[in-house]
Order: structure tokens, then sequence, then C-alpha cells
């Protein structure tokens, strides 16, 4: 018999001699199943495999391919080979399970594959590829649990969390990071070379040193190295076995490292445009330079590592079994002794997840998509007396925002005043093809954003409906501007809102095409904000009827 405390306990794998120890195999438990039960067993383990590897194989491939083609991603595809090799070290862990945590570990397993399949559901309904590639490694987690059991899934888990840094952002939270990021260093990068002595002005993501002027780009904004450095971090975290919370420390520190080498960069930069001319800000010295900082980066995450292992004695390393046999012994035991902690519960994880994965095949095959053929260019030239001019889009510009139509045009009244009208539609918005904000772009191209008011107004039928009201300004310029977002689930001008609707709709099996429209004018000279507002609303209200005739929503 076990005594009390035994019982409390799941064994921890045990060497029972020197040859099972040379060949790597550790039993589970005590228990060994019959030749029946193992065969039972490896089927379900085998199948469970295969069908893991068809639903999420597809969707993490692609986010490699993305890596591979992205340079702010460009570190993700070490991920996977990270994941395996921190996966096989955290498997030598002996730390023994209680018996009762063994239970919740089950739980948090079976939760983990369920929250992973209906994610992989929304993600598939409404086109978003993040939402299906974390939902893939939610999935991926829990089928582990399930298949191998409570203490392997424990041991499992941070590494295949870690898959999650190889999953580029989606696009809203990339714009809304990188934005704030350049307008940053731009202003840090400045004042520091301003100390220095030297002669600089800033406009914006510009900033100007002895004449030279410099943009600080999205890749120059520090996320790059941010992501990079985190996934460093959290690799270091697991590896050492840091507790959660001085893991998610490192991962924090990461932040501020990051920004500091970032910070040094670009200063060397500059200095080099300044002494030696504009050509040093690309090439080979411009990559060299980036290099040498990131290492910089490095050493001072490192130092922050030490610090937090000296804080807690040493770290949190655990017992491990010594490695023992050829890596082809080992693989081959590890195969031939597989089998699931529960053949009935690998069987409902197979049922659960083919049946998923045949949903999100019919949902991809059968995606609804709008039946109308939007012409924006057809909106009049002649809104009263208002006539307009079209005005032209750099290609670059066009690339990013990428609508199915577009219209752009400064329409100008008799008193030669102008309004400025952009809108954009996006028949089937998907990666690389998201609506950008007002938010984000005009900060981005150096203006300073003064006001952000939400305005409930009137159409010509007397219904009240929303818009959003921004005043930037940018040198002596001050712009009012009015936008908001078109739906199938109506009108709003929240970026999260938007995304939240086009959601709605996919889930509802109607099309998620969407429509951005802005209206802008410059505040004249002695004019106050209420009247330069009460007069662009003017004009806004003239123009509603043409522009809902014009996009699909107006029958919504």
């Amino acid at each position: 018999m076990r005594g009390p405390a035994e019982s409390l306990v799941e064994p921890a794998p045990a060497v029972h001699s020197t040859a099972s120890a040379a060949h790597g195999v550790w039993p589970e438990s005590p228990d060994v199943p019959g030749a029946d039960t193992q065969k039972k067993g490896r089927a379900a383990l085998a199948v469970l495999g295969v069908v893991v590897a068809a639903l999420t194989g597809p969707v993490l491939g692609s986010a490699l391919v993305d890596c591979w083609k992205d340079e702010n991603y460009s570190h993700g595809v070490l991920v996977p080979v990270l994941v395996a090799i921190l996966a096989h070290r955290r498997l030598r862990d002996t730390t023994p399970m209680l018996a009762g945590s063994r239970r919740r570990w089950n739980v948090v397993a079976w939760a983990a594959l369920v929250c992973g399949v209906c994610g992989l559901v929304v993600g598939i309904a409404a086109a978003e590829f993040f939402a299906q590639r974390t939902s893939s490694i939610l999935v991926i987690a829990g089928a582990s649990g399930i298949a191998f059991g409570a203490r392997r899934f424990r041991q499992l888990l941070p590494a295949l969390a870690l898959g999650v840094c190889m999953i580029p952002l989606p696009y809203i939270l990339y714009y809304a990071l990188t934005f704030p990021l350049q307008l940053l260093s731009t202003q840090w990068a400045a004042g520091g070379v301003a100390l220095l002595g030297f002669e600089v002005t800033r406009d914006g993501n510009v900033f100007t040193v002895n004449g030279h002027a410099l943009e600080v780009v999205r890749a120059c904004s520090g996320i790059r190295s941010i992501m990079a450095l985190a996934t460093v971090a959290a690799a270091g975290a697991v590896w050492t076995r840091l507790a959660l919370g001085r893991g998610a420390l490192l991962v924090v520190a990461a932040v501020p490292a990051a920004v500091v080498g970032n910070l040094l960069r670009l200063m060397i930069t500059a200095l080099l445009v300044a002494r030696c001319g504009p050509h040093l800000a690309e090439g080979t010295v411009h990559e060299i330079v980036g290099i040498a900082c990131f290492g910089v980066s490095l050493v001072i995450l490192g130092g922050v590592w030490a610090l937090i292992r000296r804080r807690s004695g040493g770290g949190d390393m655990v017992p491990a079994v010594p490695l023992l046999g050829s890596w082809r012994t080992r693989f081959g035991n590890a195969l031939r002794g597989a089998r699931p902690a529960s053949v009935r519960h690998a069987w409902t994880a197979v049922a659960v997840l083919v049946l998923v994965g045949t949903y999100g095949f019919f949902l991809q095959q059968h995606r609804v998509t709008p039946r109308e053929d939007v012409q924006l260019e057809s909106l009049p030239l002649a809104l009263g007396d208002l006539n307009a001019v079209e005005i032209g889009i750099d290609e670059r510009v066009l690339e990013q925002v990428a609508p199915s139509s577009y219209v752009f045009r400064s329409y100008a009244s008799p008193a030669g005043v102008d309004f400025a009208l952009y809108a954009g539609y996006y028949r089937n918005p998907g990666q690389g093809t998201q609506i950008h904000s007002p938010l984000h772009c005009y900060p981005g191209a150096g203006w300073k954003i003064l006001a952000k008011t939400p305005l409930t107004v009137r159409d010509l039928q007397g219904e009240p409906t929303t818009m959003q009201r921004l005043v930037v300004q940018k040198r002596g310029r001050r712009d009012v501007v009015v936008y908001w977002y078109e739906t199938r689930a109506g009108r709003t001008t929240n970026d999260y809102a938007l995304k939240f609707a086009q959601l709605r709709t996919s889930l509802l099996r109607q099309p998620q095409d969407a429509a951005f429209v802005r209206w802008s004018t410059s505040q004249q000279e002695g004019e106050s904000l209420e009247d330069a507002t009460r007069r662009l609303l003017g004009v806004v209200g003239r123009s509603l009827p043409a522009i809902e005739s014009t996009l699909p929503f107006r029958d919504v």
C-alpha cells in the first residue's frame, strides 16, 4: 500500500535500470498496459496527430511564409526550431505532480482545445489570419495535453506557447503600435542629437540635422527589435525555467532594451549623415550599425536576466533526466512507447477536430462576396456650387491602402474655399488591405492631432448619425477633418468597432466589405473652430445621398 503522502503525488519518471536509461525510456507510471491497449492507444495517437497537423499545418505554414517575406517578422522562421529544442529540454523535468493538480491540468488542456477550435471557426469565418494562427497554437497545446497526459502537458506548455512569437500582428494593432513608436523615436533621437550640439528641427516623424532630412519610417520605429528581443527573452525564460512572474518581467524588460538600442541606432545614423552625407542613411553601413545596436540591446537584456537570476537565488532550475543514448535511439524508443493518457479522450478530440475542420472547409468554400460592383469614381464632380478636381495619390501610398475603388478630390467653392474628399471601398478586406485609420495616418505624415470629438449630426432625412471630428495641425496650417466607416452592420467611427462589425457580418453569412469616407477643410484666418465645423458639415450633408447611393450599404 502507498503511504498517505505518496497517494497525493503522481510519480516522476524513474530510471529502472542502466539499460533503460541508456535507451531513454521513461515510463509514465509503473502500470504497463496490455498489447491490445497499446495498439489502440498508438492508433488513436497517430490519428490525432494527423488530424491536428492537417488542421493547423496550413495555417501555421502561411505564418512562416509571411515571416520569410516580411522583414518585420523575419525572426519568426526560427521559432519552430526554438520550440522543438525547448520542448525536448522541458520533457527532462523530473518534478512530481500532485494528483489534484493533474486533474486541473487536464481541464486546462481541454479548455485550450475548445478555445482553439472556437477561435479557428471565428478566424476562418472572418478571414482573420491572426485569430486562426493563435487558435492553432491553442489546438496544438490542448491536443498535446489530451494525448500525453497532465504532467507532460505542464512540461510542454511553456515551449508551445512560444509559438505565438512567429505570428504577425494584425494590421490594426501593428499600425497602432508603430506610429506612436515612430513619433517617440523621432522626438528622442532629435533631442539626443541636439544635446550633442547639432542644429536639429523636427516635424512629425521627420527630423533635420544640419540641413539633411531623415524620416523615421515604420522599419526604424523599433518594432522589429522589440518583437525579436521579446522572442529571445521568452525563449531564455523557458530555457532557464524561470517562474511565470520572473519570466514575464524578463519579456517586459525587452521593450526598453530594444528602444534604447533603436534610439542609439537613429542617433548614430543622424551623426553619420551630418558628417559624411545622406548616402550613409541606407546600405551596408546602415545595416552594420543596426546589427551593432541590436547587440547592445541583447547585452542590456542579458544584464536584466542575470539580475533576475541573482535576485531569485540562482533561478528556478529543476532536476532533469540525463540525456543518454543517441538521438536516433531516443526518438525510436519514444515513438514505440508513445500512448495517449486516455484512449477515449484522444478519440473524442479527433471527432471534435474533424467536425471543426469540415465546417471550416465549408466556410472557406462558400464565402459570401458582394454582388455589387462599386465604382466610387461615379460620384458627381459637382455638389451644388462646388466643383471638383481629381487629386493624385502616390503609388507607394496607394499600394499600402489598397482599396478596391477610391476617389480623392478637392471641391472648390465660389469663394475659393476648398473641401477635400477621400473615399475608399474595400470589397474583400483581408491581411494587407486593412483600412488605415486617420488616427495613425495623420501623425505619420507629420500632422499633430489637437482634438478628437465624436459628432452626432442629422442627415437629410433627419436621422441622427455619428461621425468623428479631428482637428489637426502641421506647421501653420490647421485642418478640420470629419470621417466615418460604412459597413453592412451600419456606420461607425471606431477602428475596433469596424473590425467587430466585419466579424459580425461574416458570422451572419453576409459580405465583409467596408468603406472609409473622409472630408476635410482648412480653418480660415479669423474663423472659429465651430464655424469651420459647420461649414464642413454642410458639405458633408450635401454629399451623403450621392455617397450612400454609390455604396452597397444603403439597404442594410
